[in-house]
């Protein structure tokens, strides 16, 4: 893939914005932005690997 989509890049730019303006460092990925990189992994099969490992990290995986 020589040209990345124009959806990657706008979420992208969503998760810079989200990093520009958040509170702290620790505050969890909001809930639409987990779902739109969770559905650009089901495009992109590539990224399905991160987005696996995303999800294993996630304070949700932790949850007893």
């Amino acid at each position: 893939m020589d040209h990345i989509p124009d959806d990657l890049l706008e979420l992208q730019a969503r998760f810079d914005q989200w990093r520009a303006n958040r509170k702290y460092n620790r505050e969890p990925i909001p809930d639409q932005l987990r779902d739109a990189a969770l559905e650009m992994s089901r495009r992109y099969p590539v990224l399905r690997q991160n987005v696996i490992r995303f999800q294993n990290a996630s304070p949700e995986s932790h949850v007893t």
